[in-house]
């Protein structure tokens, strides 16, 4: 995301994703940022789970440009509350994590339903 001050909904995390070289970005940067980072977060078992969706290849075209607007912001420090803050660094990177897997997991809810 480009302004610190915009609050990221799924459209713009696809618009996000969906720019040329956003997914060589995320399979490039992903991991080292997310093990530097592992054991401050209380929700990287969904990080992973949503990094593990990309990579399968199930996921639709709009779906997968959310993962990885979602992932690109959560690899960048400076986002809208930058990572270094103290105690609150990754609150925001939470919200958009738990906003896209919310989002997935209602979306096979629905598919499976069908």
């Amino acid at each position: 995301m480009k302004k610190q001050d915009e609050k990221p909904t799924l459209d713009k995390l696809e618009k996000e994703g969906a720019r040329e070289g956003a997914e060589d970005r995320v399979r490039r940067d992903f991991f080292s940022y997310f093990k530097k980072v592992e054991k401050k977060l209380s929700f990287g078992r969904q990080i992973e789970k949503i990094y593990d969706l990309l990579v399968s290849g199930k996921l639709s075209r709009r779906d997968k440009a959310i993962v990885i607007g979602a992932l690109i912001y959560f690899i960048n420090p400076l986002d809208l509350i930058p990572d270094p803050t103290l105690f609150i660094g990754f609150l925001d990177d939470m919200g958009v994590i738990a906003l896209v897997y919310r989002y997935l997991s209602h979306r096979a809810d629905d598919e499976s339903s069908a």
